[in-house]
């Protein structure tokens, strides 16, 4: 299982979304596409669908695999309730303060056969990019391998041609490395660590 918490957004307060999730093997091949039929995708909370008054939205979980990752079509992009942990520390809380605990909006991808990755490329919201996700942290088999930051998604007016993406490289190969490494987002103000 890939999991992937999402502890806050680029200032809204209210709502949380991504445009889209690309995993890559260790041969540079989008593993969401070429291996759909044995994906299931799921976030909690699902989405903004399950709000009293929207359950026609069209805003899923299961956008984010279908590749169309650049836009702000509705059909395409996943926006939920943001549940607003207010960062890693307060959804961290140690067991003496489990009150004070919260645990964060996530998205989780599972796959029916053992897939290799090679890295993830992640594409922020970008309907509204202040609801795009800023901290997030990313689990394999419940153990936590990565936390960073995410690069926000540009305004409408400058979007064209753009590529808003953040990457996550789990390998150095050359494939992976030469087409996604400049889209690694890299912060010396913020903590970012890898955890294997």
């Amino acid at each position: 299982m890939f999991k992937i918490n999402l502890y806050s957004t680029h200032g809204d307060l209210f709502y949380i979304g991504l445009n889209g999730i690309e995993l890559y093997d260790q041969n540079g091949y989008d593993v969401c596409r070429t291996r759909k039929d044995q994906l299931r995708v799921c976030a909690y909370p699902d989405g903004v669908h399950t709000l009293e008054g929207m359950h026609d939205d069209i805003r899923h979980a299961h956008n984010l695999v279908d590749g169309k990752n650049q836009t702000e079509s509705d059909s395409h992009i996943w926006l939920t309730p943001y549940k607003n942990t207010k960062g890693h520390s307060s959804a961290s809380a140690p067991e003496k303060d489990a009150a004070k605990k919260r645990e964060p909006n996530c998205i989780m991808l599972l796959f029916d056969q053992p897939v290799a990755l090679g890295a993830l490329r992640l594409w922020n919201y970008a309907k509204t990019p202040s609801r795009g996700v800023n901290e997030f942290e990313l689990e394999i088999d419940g153990h936590k391998i990565y936390r960073g930051f995410m690069r926000r998604a540009p305004e409408q007016a400058e979007m064209s041609g753009k590529d808003w993406s953040s990457v996550v490289l789990f390998q150095g190969d050359a494939r992976n490395a030469d087409t996604l490494g400049r889209q690694i987002v890299f912060n010396p103000g913020k903590v970012q660590n890898v955890l294997l």
